[in-house]
């Protein structure tokens, strides 16, 4: 009777902070999968063989190591993810110099992901926005003129004017459309930020503070710089 060979794979997940917990880690191609303890740990009994261990979770980048296990043998792996928001290149707050790391950028910055966006399940930028950021306001308005086309946008309760809205670190131009409605922007020529493809966008840079001082005083709510796919 020929006895099973197997042997255990265990590890440690982490980022540059620390453990990360419910990271869930698999095995490719296999009925092999878990998560992770409060501590990073995960382990697997499994049959020997040659295997691709993979560890994925959003906003960090993907990790995938490749392991040949023999009979009885224990293989320990250390496994630190790389954050793809604090790891991302960054542009605007950063106006006189070369793109930094989020990390490194003198001002706050939020980024926001092409997935988050997609992940809210809106078909339109200003209505995802709305959902993940707290402080951006943007609402369908009832109104007889063009206020039904074009969705006046707020941040930091600040109006449609205020906010600066590039493309690929160039200025997107205001809407033609001036709001004269008894509406949330009356008075304001906004951009319009529903023209803009949800799919098409792989992430949103976002400058709150001091962004006038850079960019001058139609920033004063904040800069929004969105990074379209290539």
């Amino acid at each position: 009777m020929v006895q099973a060979q197997y042997g255990y794979i265990t590890g440690k997940v982490y980022d540059r902070f620390g453990p990360i917990a419910n990271a869930p880690v698999y095995i490719q191609d296999s009925p092999y999968g878990s998560f992770t303890n409060d501590q990073g740990y995960f382990a697997f009994e499994i049959d020997t063989g040659y295997y691709q261990l993979v560890v994925e979770l959003t906003g960090y980048a993907k990790e995938v190591r490749n392991i040949e296990l023999n009979n009885l043998e224990r293989k320990e792996l250390d496994l630190e993810l790389s954050n793809n928001l604090l790891d991302a290149n960054v542009s605007i707050g950063t106006k006189s110099i070369e793109s930094q790391k989020l990390m490194e950028a003198p001002v706050p910055i939020d980024l926001i992901l092409g997935e988050d966006l997609l992940n809210t399940g809106e078909v339109e930028l200003g209505p995802a926005l709305h959902q993940i950021l707290p402080n951006f306001y943007s609402v369908k308005q009832s109104a007889d003129d063009g206020v039904n086309m074009i969705d006046p946008v707020s941040l930091r309760g600040l109006g449609p004017d205020q906010l600066l809205v590039l493309i690929n670190g160039k200025r997107r131009h205001k809407s033609a459309f001036l709001n004269v409605s008894d509406v949330f922007g009356k008075g304001t020529a906004g951009p319009d930020l529903n023209a803009i493809p949800i799919l098409s966008i792989e992430k949103i840079e976002i400058l709150r503070d001091g962004a006038s001082s850079q960019y001058g005083s139609d920033a004063i709510a904040g800069v929004m710089n969105i990074i379209l796919k290539e």
